[in-house]
């Protein structure tokens, strides 16, 4: 893992150089530290606005106007410190980020070998809009809840898996498009098992999930209507709901990250012996694309970072430094495009 934080350190402080030279170049910068712009950036997402909400409320009051943990932690953190918002969410988001990256490499160890794992880790540290999770973004937690529920499932832990898609479930749709996972890596084991045991551990699992989904508040209604809404109806229709072609304008940029998870999927799918691992990456893309809209695809690609093991294992020495130098320029554009504005 320690490769990997340095990776992330490294990556990291490219980034704040490049956005560093696009305040310069713009004259945006003036005599504001480069960190009070980066402060500026995270002040201008949901989150910041969200949290300073809850700011002004009792403890009860916070968590009756938001069922998300997230922003829990950010307001009792904030209220605890009295640092600003931004800044509280920009160090819980990169603290909640190396725990997901953690969390990875541990499933990828399951899969596959040590420098694959690392491999693919850092591919996902790389994509070209991780640098949005490290200004603030909730995502994060919801990449850490979803990797370490998955992993727990493979390690047949089904009672820690359970709490952690309790808390995916509070968070984000993506777990109830996830439900079919779950339910394929239960039965690609349990079914070997006395009834009595398969039985109790499936309540290890299903009780915190459904108290998850009550407490998320969220209605069928809405679920239905939010799959009705994701890029999977998109993909079926050939077209984005504004009605022009996946491979023009904005929707190309979607479309390629899709195509790039898509690669890596497949070659798990070829490379993994074990079946439950073979399958694993796609079915994980499935649930992504059937609970995000379109227009999100490629900030919520490290959802499904489990299909980088794929593109990792697939990828010669060569390989995987042209895809790595390709995400680091991609990402530096972004960067600079943001930060120049």
């Amino acid at each position: 893992m320690w490769k990997v934080f340095l990776a992330f350190l490294t990556h990291r402080a490219f980034l704040i150089l490049v956005a560093m030279l696009a305040a310069t170049v713009s004259g945006k910068l003036g005599k504001t530290p480069i960190f009070e712009k980066l402060v500026e950036k995270a002040a201008a997402g949901p989150e910041v606005a969200a949290v300073t909400r809850l700011a002004s409320l009792s403890f009860k009051e916070a968590i009756y106007q938001t069922r998300n943990p997230y922003y829990w932690v950010a307001n009792t953190v904030t209220s605890l410190s009295g640092w600003r918002p931004a800044l509280v969410l920009i160090i819980l988001s990169n603290v909640f980020l190396l725990l997901f990256l953690n969390e990875l490499v541990a499933l990828f160890n399951r899969m596959v070998t040590s420098d694959i794992s690392r491999l693919g880790a850092i591919f996902v540290l790389l994509w070209p809009t991780s640098y949005e999770l490290s200004l603030g973004s909730s995502l994060t937690l919801v990449c850490f809840l979803l990797t370490l529920s998955i992993r727990a499932a493979l390690e047949q832990k089904w009672l820690t898996s359970g709490v952690a898609s309790l808390g995916l479930a509070a968070m984000d749709p993506i777990a109830i498009t996830l439900l079919p996972v779950y339910l394929y890596l239960f039965w690609s084991v349990q079914r070997f098992l006395e009834s009595k045991i398969w039985l109790r551990n499936l309540g290890f699992f299903l009780a915190p999930f459904a108290i998850g989904c009550l407490f998320s508040g969220t209605s069928w209604l809405a679920v239905l209507d939010s799959i009705d809404h994701s890029a999977l109806m998109t993909l079926l229709q050939y077209k984005t709901p504004e009605g022009s072609s996946l491979l023009s304008g904005p929707a190309l940029g979607q479309t390629l990250s899709l195509c790039f998870c898509f690669l890596g999927a497949a070659g798990a799918l070829f490379s993994n012996v074990n079946p439950v691992h073979r399958f694993l990456s796609i079915l994980v893309l499935f649930a992504l694309v059937a609970s995000s809209p379109f227009s999100s695809l490629a900030t919520r690609v490290p959802l499904a970072g489990v299909c980088m093991e794929g593109i990792a294992s697939a990828s010669s020495g060569t390989a995987s430094r042209i895809v790595s130098a390709l995400m680091i320029a991609l990402g530096a554009y972004e960067v600079y495009v943001l930060f120049s504005l």
